[in-house]
């Protein structure tokens, strides 16, 4: 028996969704596997979310995640799966096109080895019915005759609403994704060929439902588009071998962070962001302390932890003289609700694949009248092997992460880039790696120094730029920050 996780992303669906979960609840009670139901609520105006609460009463595992705004298809599917219990997991369509009866039907394919499978309305197998309108047939078979020659091989349907996922693969794979539209099944799909995941096409039964969300020329522009974006962001191999920094990537930072202009100039820019605030006799939670270095200063501050979940780290925290170490996750941190005054976590969130729930997390160790700082690396485009060598998962857009820190309950007090007088050779360099370089064992910018003339010459014109830039509103840089406080 299979514990098997469905997750219906439901928009605005108050009126379809109940035949269609009333469908599923039906199979579910049928089956010998064990089911959980999981509806995602992005952000509708309507009774989406109480329409499907309703059904927990005859279905005790259904639950109902309710977005606050809306997000999109992509986004909400990506909530369900990070929320999911099952060793299979896989979404469903609340209008009910694709119905419940595909999933055993296909499940012995993970027995096989498959990690995913996707539903086609292009594949025929002698016991499969298509009902599509005539028009939108059509327009699937440019859109991905377009996908088979630009983005995806050997894939005949990139969009029907019916993929399976085996439950260890889900974290390195949602996690990387960026699209939270109808179009982040291509990027699921591209990323899932390039981390060499063994993938299965087959027929399913699938019928047209009239009420469709889709906009048939704005979005079909959109997921051209699309196609464009997914083929930059991920236009490098990607380095699955290690869930975090590596030891050798440690090395590197311990050895590196005490002389290296970039790490000198990053205690320089938040001691410049800090000093306004009053840090004195303040608990303070470095997340993600990494090797300790870079936050030397505020351990004269007051009752300063750090945390990190890699124990290579924080061997070098104490090498560093840091006494106060706790080795944990940041999606589950042991430390009491309103335990701290200020948080501390730079150039963290790029390395997990779920950082809504570690947002969640600082929420909740956070006093209601503390202080949060964060740093993340910026701009998709200058993804490189810099980013994979350092497992980064993402790089970030500035509303992207704004609208994460808003969404998780704070309020942003200052924000802004970083290394704004290096972007542009940064970002030459970075572009020309990609497209020229190939590697398969991708390495850090920073794993070397420069000439000690070359390296004092850039902390000086950064240490100018912490002195004279930061608080102007640069449209670029290298690297992000936030200083937000949580909404009263």
């Amino acid at each position: 028996m299979k514990k098997i996780s469905i997750i219906i992303p439901a928009k605005d669906e108050q009126e379809r969704l109940p035949r269609f979960l009333r469908t599923v609840i039906d199979y579910c009670h049928q089956s010998q596997h064990s089911y959980e139901i999981i509806v995602v609520d992005d952000g509708s105006e309507d009774q989406t979310a109480g329409t499907a609460l309703s059904f927990q009463k005859d279905f005790p595992s259904l639950k109902v995640i309710s977005l606050e705004r809306n997000h999109g298809k992509g986004y909400a599917v990506k909530q369900g799966f990070f929320a999911a219990q099952g060793e299979i997991v896989l979404f469903l369509d609340a209008d009910g096109s694709t119905g419940p009866q595909e999933i055993e039907r296909h499940l012995n394919w993970f027995e096989q080895g498959y990690d995913v499978v996707i539903g086609s309305r292009v594949l025929t197998d002698g016991k499969s019915q298509v009902n599509s309108l005539s028009y939108r047939k059509w327009m699937g078979i440019v859109f991905n005759f377009l996908v088979s020659q630009i983005l995806i091989k050997g894939i005949k349907d990139t969009q029907c609403g019916f993929k399976m996922f085996r439950a260890s693969r889900i974290q390195a794979l949602f996690g990387r994704l960026y699209l939270e539209g109808f179009g982040f099944d291509l990027e699921l799909l591209y990323l899932a060929q390039k981390m060499n995941l063994r993938i299965k096409e087959v027929a399913v039964n699938w019928t047209h439902v009239d009420g469709s969300k889709v906009d048939i020329l704005k979005d079909s522009l959109r997921m051209f588009w699309n196609i464009m974006q997914v083929k930059n962001w991920h236009f490098v191999a990607i380095n699955t071998d290690s869930e975090h920094m590596s030891a050798n990537e440690l090395t590197n930072m311990y050895n590196q962070e005490k002389e290296h202009w970039w790490f000198k100039a990053k205690g320089e820019f938040f001691k410049k962001i800090l000093s306004v605030y009053d840090l004195d006799n303040k608990c303070i939670l470095d997340a993600g302390c990494g090797t300790g270095h870079n936050m030397e200063f505020l351990r004269s501050k007051g009752f300063y932890v750090g945390c990190d979940v890699v124990p290579e780290a924080l061997q070098f925290c104490r090498v560093n003289g840091v006494q106060r170490l706790v080795r944990g996750n940041l999606q589950k941190l042991g430390f009491h609700s309103k335990s701290f005054d200020v948080i501390v976590s730079l150039d963290v969130l790029e390395h997990v694949a779920d950082p809504v729930s570690v947002m969640s997390e600082f929420k909740r160790v956070l006093k209601d009248d503390g202080l949060l700082v964060l740093a993340v690396p910026a701009f998709r485009f200058l993804w490189s092997p810099h980013d994979e060598s350092l497992s980064h998962m993402r790089r970030y857009d500035k509303q992207d992460f704004e609208n994460l820190v808003k969404d998780s309950g704070f309020e942003i007090k200052q924000s802004g880039y970083l290394y704004v007088s290096i972007f542009l050779p940064v970002a030459i360099v970075r572009m020309i790696r990609k497209v020229f370089v190939k590697t398969d064992k991708p390495q850090c910018d920073t794993f070397s120094n420069p000439s000690a003339k070359i390296n004092e010459w850039l902390y000086r014109l950064l240490q100018w730029e912490a002195k004279y830039l930061l608080e102007k509103p640069w449209p670029f840089g290298t690297s992000l920050y936030v200083v937000a406080t949580p909404k009263k």
